[in-house]
């Protein structure tokens, strides 16, 4: 019995080192959200608040040298948040995070006016430019003159999700000729305006994507109170399985997604009866144009698509002209079986489409107007007014209900080719692609990170891709 009890005494002995290692490192979870780095700036006159992550139920103090503390205690799952009161505009402060023996010194922290800079492209630009094409006015001159130590900004990395996030990452930089090239140029500049007339502090935590739409920048919750993205937000709820999605595409023909201009013109679907004005599209679905074009048959798609048309014509005695607006991306436009124009390869998807009707393919009376559009990413559309006209005649408007069909889906680098007749789809796995304008990625994962942060308030500069 005394040496069972030695025994067990001894093993406790050897092991208490190891577990005083384990229970030190435990301690070391301590962390602050990635917003609480050197160099933050907090909104002055305010209860601020800071959080972060550290041991289940432990006991957690927030000291500021100008003279205010908070303590919490964080959850069942080790989160923690609190508030601290800030004084009016001034610093460089420090802040010490204290948890069980473990600190985290912030040094260099200012206390003024914050603000929140998003949106699009006008938003992202930085004061540099993106050179040759895209540049800011006086931009040398203005980063060599961008010395301005209490003006900070934080910008946010760029990332997806379906899902929102707690955690959004970036690093607090201080507005010198250094780092001021690399900022939000339009957040620059009203940071700097700010600061001139306030005479305090001002940080920016910018978080933009060029080329989206407001969707992807807005909560789930928000976006349900419209009708207009219930289909796209329920294909986010409801992605099918991995096995499910490569046993319906393994049902169908595919080839190779072109990689040349040329390539891209010769592609075959197996789809060239669509042209014909005789063609039977009484099994096609109908679709309103101008709009989106990908999002209303299965789901959000990658791949071409057909539409047809069919218009009276009275006079024949000369050419017309027909506009179909902006295509995204590419398209080849047929009447009465003809092609008589289409733009293919990459940029084009902002291009008016206007081509010009032979005179001698028209026939009095009805006349089939037949669209193939490619769709290779993104929203997928038609954008613009719609119609046919003459030099003598009015315009004979196109706009309206037009008979289509989706011919073929992009998946997983290749085309897979569908029937040119009805397809059904019920059977079709849900498949969702996520990219920067699905709605409220964006939100979910550089906004709602953000939503705790005290500010002032926010600049938003977007809308151009919201325009169609």
């Amino acid at each position: 019995m005394l040496k069972k009890t030695f025994l067990k005494q001894l093993i406790i002995v050897l092991c208490f080192p190891f577990l005083a290692f384990q229970a030190k490192n435990e301690n070391k979870d301590l962390t602050l959200n990635p917003l609480f780095k050197n160099h933050v700036v907090l909104q002055q006159k305010e209860k601020a608040t800071i959080w972060g992550e550290n041991t289940p139920n432990e006991k957690v103090t927030v000291f500021a040298s100008w003279g205010q503390s908070s303590v919490t205690t964080t959850d069942s799952k080790g989160n923690w948040k609190l508030t601290i009161e800030t004084p009016k505009a001034g610093g460089p402060y420090t802040i010490k995070v204290s948890s069980n023996g473990i600190e985290i010194l912030l040094t260099d922290v200012m206390v003024g006016e914050v603000w929140l800079a998003s949106g699009q492209s006008n938003m992202e630009m930085p004061v540099k430019g993106w050179r040759p094409n895209d540049i800011i006015n006086n931009s040398d001159e203005e980063i060599a003159n961008g010395n301005y130590l209490e003006i900070r900004m934080f910008t946010v990395e760029k990332e997806l999700s379906l899902t929102p996030l707690n955690t959004a990452n970036g690093t607090w930089k201080v507005c010198n000729s250094a780092n001021v090239a690399d900022f939000s140029a339009a957040a620059y500049f009203f940071a700097r305006r700010l600061y001139k007339e306030l005479k305090v502090p001002i940080g920016i935590i910018h978080s933009s994507w060029g080329g989206t739409v407001s969707e992807a920048w807005t909560s789930k919750e928000k976006l349900k109170k419209f009708t207009d993205f219930e289909a796209v937000l329920a294909s986010v709820e409801t992605n099918g399985e991995d096995e499910d999605i490569e046993k319906w595409f393994a049902k169908w023909e595919s080839i190779s997604i072109p990689q040349t201009t040329e390539q891209w013109n010769s592609i075959n679907f197996n789809d060239t009866e669509a042209v014909k004005s005789d063609f039977n599209d009484t099994n096609w679905e109908t679709i309103n144009l101008p709009g989106r074009i990908d999002d209303v048959m299965v789901g959000e798609v990658d791949g071409a698509f057909w539409f047809r048309k069919k218009v009276f014509i009275e006079n024949i005695e000369t050419d017309y002209k027909i506009s179909i607006g902006a295509v995204d991306d590419m398209d080849a436009t047929y009447v009465n079986g003809f092609k008589v124009g289409g733009l293919v390869g990459a940029g084009f998807s902002n291009h008016q489409r206007e081509f010009v009707i032979p005179k001698n393919i028209l026939k009095k009376g009805e006349n089939t107007i037949a669209i193939r559009v490619i769709d290779t990413g993104g929203p997928g559309s038609f954008t613009g007014q719609m119609y046919l006209s003459n030099t003598i005649d009015k315009e004979i408007r196109i706009d309206g209900e037009w008979k289509f069909l989706l011919i073929a889906e992009m998946y997983s680098n290749r085309f897979f080719i569908y029937n040119l007749n009805k397809n059904d789809f019920k059977n079709r796995a849900k498949v969702f692609k996520i990219h920067a304008n699905v709605p409220t990625v964006l939100y979910n994962a550089m906004l709602k990170p953000l939503v705790p942060y005290t500010i002032k308030g926010a600049i938003w500069y977007q809308g151009e891709a919201n325009v169609g």
